[in-house]
């Protein structure tokens, strides 16, 4: 755009560039000599109020800016005047700094001006504020057609505020981008400018006219040419991989963060805003030379989470020499688009851009863009893992990008959990499911569907619902019990997640098996009245107090800091719906209906938006996604999300594998001592599979025999 608007230099720029050369070489011979001048006095500070836009006539706002102005050599009556088009700093730093000017303005009888740029030193439209994904139309005024608006502005108001200065001739100066500037400002306003000084000025450093690597080659050039120049450039060069390499060593395990800016609309190409995304790469045991990418498709949290709680990929990274990479998912942990906004009916817009499909094209990009910015990794296979949301992003990016992505290992992976392929009690019933199968379960959920009525029953007594806040260590007050309820509710299911046979801090520090932890405060048939809900109290503590840390307890949420419940709900609002329904008989729950037509009138209510039910199945295909082929789905069987999971199955290019004694995507972890044997078997198929996928993608690639045999002989010839 630069450089089509700017044409380099035209004809009659260059001419009267060299008219001006021409005037100052005259002057020298006859008899003006160019002097060092250091008796200058400091310029005068001043200020002159712009408009923020100048090519929109509807936005009345305006800025300050800075000007300097020295009239200690100016001979009024229509003398010329020497004015500097500021660049990116300070203007006072290229007062000290441009020496030219002062030298040769007494020569010619010059006034001088130095103008600041806008958004530079103090000429700031908006203070300090700093540009980012939250200010793009603060800074959507600051361009070098603003900047250049400006100082037209100014000289006119100069010429303006003093007669005698009426007719009086502009000559710029300028220095690198400066002097980009001020080439252009000849260009542009050839009537108010007579020549320009363009010193430095790259105005032909633009893709379409140099070479990318130009600019280091000339770098490098000039270390060439000074003494040792040869010897100081190997050095430099080796110092590089000898940098990286010690990076590899051990304690160096921990990805290196980076950030990509992606566009917030992928599929709306009127829309340029962009957000900067967060991901982390690990180069640790990757043989560069095409070495497979194990890339992690981030869900509903923080990335770091799952970095944490991964480990699948770190334990094989190294018998595939793979490098790996966790992707943050749009909106959540440091990518978000418009920082700690909250979904809401006020922010539809915001939100709009938040969904699978977008997420993916997020990935898809980051891959190339990861790809384009190492030649060695051009023909890498992409394996993609990821585990519950994750999982299914895992599914759809390799059924909706083939040609980027090898192979999936999509564990706990519901993409079936929709409205009209599950019941939306199932999920309920596979939690109730998972307490019954421990020692004393029947009892330990005999005790549960009872506590619901009990709590009801307490908060409805004078004093009950302070006594429930007493018994459960609240944090605040309560109005009714179904506070206390929804938390309990929302435990137990996780609860059932992460029913791992070590103990672990996933989700919540927890000892191994904590169904069975829990079980054991509700073992008692028959509990009652403040006996059960006592009861109620320890068997709750497993989860969300088990290392006794926790003073009180947050009601309002379970949310944990990596984890955005928040953001998921909103999702769950637009096409992710997913049914949840109790009726005490078959699940160990209070009764709760569900119909699509309740569920809209609350997603409305909260967001203003109305779900999507068939959305994600007709865009990703249900369980047609396994078309798709080289997909490995894993669910655990004490996972209550395996429901929703693509059933037991096994074929050529895709397997469906049921782990008993499993809980949520366990076989994603790092490999245990007490992981169960299915889990083991899982991720021997898991192996399996990538190392089919990388292998065939490598032959694809490879050059076939004939072909090097043709390269060798075109090469002896």
């Amino acid at each position: 755009m630069v450089l089509k608007e700017n044409v380099g230099l035209s004809i009659m720029a260059q001419l009267n560039l060299a008219a001006l050369l021409l005037l100052c070489c005259l002057s020298i011979g006859f008899g003006w000599r160019v002097t060092k001048n250091e008796g200058y006095i400091y310029p005068t500070e001043l200020y002159f109020k712009q408009n923020l836009d100048h090519f929109d006539f509807t936005i009345n706002a305006t800025f300050t800016q800075r000007y300097f102005v020295s009239e200690q050599y100016w001979t009024k009556m229509d003398g010329p005047i020497f004015f500097y088009t500021g660049n990116e700093g300070d203007i006072e730093l290229f007062i000290k700094n441009t020496g030219l000017m002062w030298d040769i303005a007494p020569m010619f009888k010059a006034m001088v001006v130095f103008a600041e740029h806008r958004y530079y030193g103090k000429s700031k439209p908006f203070g300090n504020l700093k540009p980012s994904t939250k200010t793009i139309k603060e800074f959507s005024y600051l361009t070098a057609e603003q900047a250049l608006a400006d100082f037209a502005i100014l000289v006119k108001h100069i010429k303006s505020t003093d007669s005698k200065a009426k007719n009086s001739p502009v000559v710029v100066f300028g220095g690198s981008y400066g002097g980009m500037l001020s080439a252009w400002f000849r260009l542009k306003y050839p009537h108010i400018v007579t020549g320009a000084i363009a010193a430095s000025a790259p105005v032909l450093y633009f893709p379409s006219t140099v070479k990318c690597s130009q600019y280091n080659e000339a770098v490098t050039n000039n270390f060439l040419s000074v003494q040792n120049g040869e010897t100081c450039v190997a050095n430099i060069r080796n110092v590089w991989k000898t940098m990286n390499e010690t990076a590899k060593k051990p304690g160096y395990i921990y990805p290196t963060e980076l950030y990509f800016k992606q566009n917030l609309d992928h599929f709306d190409f009127t829309i340029n805003a962009t957000f900067t995304q967060r991901y982390f790469v690990s180069e640790q045991y990757w043989t560069k030379m095409d070495g497979p990418i194990f890339f992690y498709t981030g869900n509903e949290g923080d990335i770091e989470l799952f970095i944490k709680n991964t480990g699948l990929m770190w334990d094989i990274a190294p018998m595939f020499k793979a490098m790996v990479v966790f992707a943050e998912h749009r909106y959540y942990g440091k990518s978000k688009p418009f920082g700690n906004l909250k979904p809401s009916t006020k922010t539809i817009k915001e939100f709009s851009y938040l969904t699978a499909e977008q997420a993916l094209a997020d990935f898809a990009i980051l891959v190339k863009h990861i790809k384009s910015t190492d030649s060695k990794a051009k023909n890498s296979p992409v394996v993609v893992f990821g585990g519950s949301y994750g999982g299914m992003l895992s599914a759809w990016f390799r059924l909706k990008y083939p040609h980027i992505v090898t192979g999936a290992i999509a564990a706990s992976a519901p993409v079936l959990y929709f409205p009209s392929t599950v019941k939306c009690s199932q999920y309920n019933e596979a939690v109730t499911n998972n307490f019954l199968s421990v020692q004393n379960g029947e009892t330990c959920v005999a005790n549960i569907r009872n506590v619901w009525k009990t709590m009801n029953e307490t908060a409805k007594k004078p004093g009950g619902l302070k006594l429930l806040g007493e018994i459960f260590h609240l944090c605040s007050a309560i109005n009714s019990s179904t506070a206390v309820e929804s938390f309990i509710k929302d435990i137990f299911g996780n609860m059932a997640m992460v029913d791992y046979p070590y103990a672990n801090n996933f989700l919540s520090n927890i000892p191994a098996w904590p169904v069975n932890k829990t079980c054991q405060h509700l073992s008692e048939p028959n509990l009652q009245g403040l006996d059960l809900l006592q009861a109620m109290h320890s068997a709750i503590g497993v989860y969300q107090n088990y290392t006794g840390s926790v003073k009180c307890y947050n009601v309002k949420t379970t949310e944990t800091s990596k984890l955005s419940t928040t953001l998921w709900n909103y999702m769950t609002c637009g096409a992710m719906v997913m049914p949840f329904c109790a009726n005490g008989v078959t699940d160990m729950f209070p009764v709760k209906n569900w119909t699509q037509e309740s569920f809209d009138k609350s997603c409305f209510k909260k967001y203003g938006i109305k779900s999507r039910p068939e959305w994600a199945l007709t865009d990703f295909g249900g369980s047609k996604a396994v078309e798709a082929g080289n997909i490995v789905f894993t669910n655990g069987l004490l996972d209550p999300w395996h429901v929703g999971g693509v059933p037991e199955m096994k074929s050529e290019s895709v397997v469906s594998i049921l782990m008993w004694g499993a809980a949520h995507h366990l076989d994603l972890r790092h490999a245990n001592d007490a992981d169960p044997s299915s889990v083991v078997e899982a991720r021997k198929t898991q192996v399996k599979h990538i190392a089919k996928w990388i292998s065939s993608t490598q032959e694809r690639l490879r050059p076939s025999t004939a072909h090097r045999v043709r390269r060798k002989r075109r090469a002896c010839e």
